[in-house]
């Protein structure tokens, strides 16, 4: 067989999770059997790819929308029309074997028609989550398309709910993590009570601040780690952080808390299970979590909300805990973990032996290969 040349799609400059899953496939992608070629704005995404001697077609035009699946800008007419445009010219003038949309903006500009090379979407989001118009228009997008690869089966049967028509399409296709052996060689001075991720008010940081101050009296020798870094394309995100920050600073015990900022692996604020819990308390229900595949290859005991796609990843009470994602549930799960060592210890190791098991980097490659050679088929 002849190389399938993949035009990969992608609306961000930035390392979101759905762009880490995505650079996780061009790097690890079997280039004697397919040829990729990115469509992205220029940022951190882009230079990663180039950095793997992967072809990368800037657009711009794609972080000039405004528009949001929840928010529609009228402004932003024309400039969608000159991005459909070039996205059309950019098709053109490649001539794919396949179209493969690994983002919202992407998915909905690129499969607003029927067109004579077969597509395919990797689905990170929930549909119910959107606004109605964009709902509409992605209705549009998925009838479209060939294949609809989700990344989680929470993510599917959201959409299976939403648009029955389009379940013969839906592949569940879980991301992948590198195996570990976590042989932990530096700690820190406290032992530390971690959550992060992009801040979003959605991802439960007031819950995890409210928490930890019920437990601060309780547990004087933990500190309460906060890592991450405003999205800085989006303003919700970045009028949070505000918020977030004098949070913080105006609690009784701000001298417990410790705002990391931006990480670029989580093993810049994570040493192992011995002194160390990872939380994850979203409001919302998270397709499935990164962080805590993250979290999972450096096999440290993890708490969860219940919702969305971290039931996929954790067994409550077997590799990890999964609660409501209230203030109270949360701190009475962390303290258990504290004054238990040996908890502490099985948890992490369950979860980094069923993760590597489960959502490894090979059956991501060979599912998504898969996918990608069955359709030329």
């Amino acid at each position: 067989m002849d190389l399938i040349k993949v035009l990969f799609f992608d609306q961000s400059a930035r390392m979101g999770g759905a762009e880490k899953v995505l650079f996780d496939l061009l790097e690890n992608i079997n280039r004697s059997k397919i040829y990729p070629i990115l469509v992205s704005p220029s940022g951190e995404l882009a230079n990663k790819v180039r950095g793997l001697n992967i072809e990368c077609i800037e657009l711009m035009e794609f972080e000039n929308v405004e528009t949001t699946r929840k928010r529609m800008r009228i402004r932003d007419i024309f400039k969608t029309i000159k991005l459909v445009y070039k996205l059309n010219n950019i098709i053109n003038d490649v001539q794919p074997d396949i179209l493969f949309t690994n983002s919202v903006k992407a998915h909905v500009l690129v499969n607003y028609k029927k067109r004579r090379i077969p597509s395919i979407i990797r689905l990170h989001d929930y549909p119910s989550s959107f606004g109605s118009i964009s709902v509409k228009i992605l209705k549009n997008a998925l009838n479209n398309v060939d294949k609809i690869s989700c990344v989680s089966q929470s993510v599917a049967n959201d959409l299976g709910k939403l648009f029955p028509n389009c379940i013969d399409k839906l592949k569940v296709t879980y991301n992948g993590i590198y195996k570990k052996t976590n042989n932990c060689k530096k700690h820190f001075k406290k032992p530390r009570v971690v959550v992060a991720g992009w801040l979003f008010s959605w991802k439960g940081f007031d819950t995890f601040i409210e928490a930890m101050e019920k437990l601060s009296p309780k547990i004087p020798d933990w500190e309460f780690v906060i890592a991450g870094e405003a999205a800085r394309d989006v303003e919700e995100s970045l009028s949070y952080k505000e918020l977030l920050y004098k949070r913080v600073n105006s609690s009784l015990y701000k001298e417990k808390f410790v705002l990391n900022g931006g990480y670029k692996s989580l093993e810049e604020i994570i040493c192992c299970s011995e002194h160390c819990i990872f939380v994850q308390p979203s409001i919302k229900p998270d397709p499935l979590p990164t962080v805590i595949l993250e979290a999972s290859t450096l096999a440290v005991p993890t708490v969860a909300s219940d919702l969305g796609g971290s039931k996929e990843i954790i067994e409550d009470m077997v590799s990890g805990r999964l609660i409501s994602p209230h203030a109270d549930e949360l701190a009475n799960s962390v303290m258990e973990l504290v004054s238990d060592l040996n908890l502490r210890v099985k948890y992490g190791n369950k979860m980094n032996f069923e993760c590597n098991r489960k959502f490894s980097m090979e059956n991501y490659i060979r599912s998504i290969t898969e996918t990608i050679e069955n359709i030329i088929r």
